[in-house]
């Protein structure tokens, strides 16, 4: 089948530029000056509208094989296609999470037929599974997630030690070593302090997972991606001191990277006043300055990439946070508003270019990946 898109203008990461677009078998076949096209079977003219690349989100959560009433492989690559996303890689975390090959493979069964989108799989790393990080480098994970604090039960952290091994071997394999960046102890202090407070919910989940955690953990795991040379990728990036640390870092060891969310890009923490546990994540949303200042990183090239962090969860388990913030399970839903939210804040707010949105949410991602 033939497609024309004739007439465009189209987006790329160098610039805009006017022309057509022939697609074939479902894949662009040539794109030519305007008018470069002869007007046959299956032209469109699109009148000068934009044409930007598909959209790649390395960092969404869905749910197969379980738990399917939250997400499962339909309904979130559905979600991703309606948002202009048309690959994702889909991290580990769900039940059980994908850390060895007999998991990984009940994943590929649970997902075949599944997707509306192309889609690449992510391997975890978890304590005492470094013997089995060869075999999901063999079955095609693109990269290793591991957490530098508590998560779901069937997914620990994993401790230093642990995870310096795990980098000295997942470096000689050539992946990316991506981690959630927040210090357990420092959160476990401060939840226990405000345990004997009565801030409001909105307040207490902020607090309870402060700065501090976050910028601890992104430097400890920037010092030991360093020692073991191995390519390190941080997380949903929600502070700017992280930014400005990883940029300092990079001048001795140039092989970090940096994602962030539009979440910590448009909105702060005081949404938690009416959006409730619906607007809680890890890590928390942070002040409107650390917002503003975190812009500055987008636009001198420190963050690498915009990412949803996609988590969904059920009406049931989010609503009881509205008694007790403490039993809401951690997550936004942000696959399909991505990049409606990054045209909207991003560049009609902040001058942001169409170009430099398009490597933050496609090219780049795609190149950092492969």
């Amino acid at each position: 089948m033939r497609m024309v898109l004739g007439n465009v203008r189209i987006v790329g990461e160098q610039g805009i530029f006017d022309g057509d677009i022939a697609i074939e078998d479902e894949k662009i076949s040539s794109v030519s000056v305007p008018g470069g096209l002869q007007r046959k079977k299956g032209w469109q003219d699109l009148q000068g509208k934009l044409v930007l690349p598909g959209l790649v989100d390395p960092h969404c959560h869905f749910r197969d094989p379980n738990p399917l009433e939250e997400e499962d492989f339909a309904t979130g690559t559905m979600s991703a296609a309606a948002g202009g996303i048309t690959t994702i890689l889909e991290q580990p975390v769900d039940t059980p999470p994908t850390i060895d090959k007999r998991t990984l493979q009940l994943k590929k069964e649970s997902i075949k037929d599944k997707a509306y989108v192309d889609y690449g799989l992510w391997g975890g790393i978890v304590p005492g599974n470094r013997d089995h990080l060869i075999d999901l480098h063999q079955e095609g994970v693109f990269a290793f997630k591991g957490f530098l604090c508590s998560s779901d039960p069937v997914y620990p952290m994993i401790d230093d030690g642990e995870l310096l091994l795990a980098m000295q071997a997942l470096q000689e394999l050539d992946k990316i070593v991506a981690l959630h960046c927040e210090n357990q102890k420092i959160i476990e202090i401060y939840q226990n302090r405000l345990e004997q407070e009565t801030s409001p919910a909105y307040v207490a989940h902020s607090l309870s997972r402060p700065e501090i955690a976050e910028l601890e953990a992104i430097q400890r795991a920037a010092l030991f991606a360093k020692s073991a040379g191995v390519r390190l990728h941080v997380l949903h990036l929600s502070i700017p001191a992280g930014a400005g640390a990883i940029k300092r870092f990079r001048e001795q060891y140039p092989l970090i990277t940096l994602e962030t969310c539009p979440h910590y890009l448009f909105l702060d923490q005081s949404i938690m006043e009416t959006k409730g546990p619906y607007a809680m994540c890890n890590p928390p949303l942070r002040s409107r300055d650390q917002v503003d200042e975190l812009w500055q990183y987008i636009f001198d090239g420190t963050i690498d990439c915009i990412v949803s962090d996609h988590s969904p969860y059920t009406l049931r388990d989010k609503e009881k946070g509205w008694k007790d913030i403490r039993k809401a399970p951690p997550g936004i839903n942000g696959l399909q508003l991505g990049l409606s939210v990054m045209i909207t804040e991003g560049v009609k707010k902040r001058g942001l270019s169409l170009s430099r949105l398009v490597h933050l949410m496609s090219t780049g991602p795609a190149k950092l990946f492969g």
